[in-house]
């Protein structure tokens, strides 16, 4: 199971955020699904190769992650997931 968290001022917001996916699939559709509307809102498109699950970053001790990746769209980190 993937956990995803979406990049927020604090980590308890972001965990507040906190989704499941069963796989990196599901997880690369969902952010497309809801990035894909707010680029549409300024006029602009978004391509599914816009999304970058990154490489291992480590571990989350803090919410109980292991194999932590950045998430990117355009170069700008969106969130995180990882494996609990």
């Amino acid at each position: 199971m993937i956990r995803y968290r979406p990049r927020c001022k604090s980590l308890s917001l972001s965990v507040k955020g906190e989704e499941s996916f069963n796989t990196k699939e599901e997880l690369h559709q969902a952010i497309y699904d809801v990035w894909c509307k707010m680029f549409s809102y300024i006029g602009k498109t978004l391509e599914k190769h816009d999304i970058i699950i990154g490489e291992i970053t480590g571990d989350s001790p803090l919410v109980g992650w292991v194999n932590v990746r950045p998430i990117y769209i355009m170069n700008y980190c969106i969130g995180f997931c990882g494996e609990r």
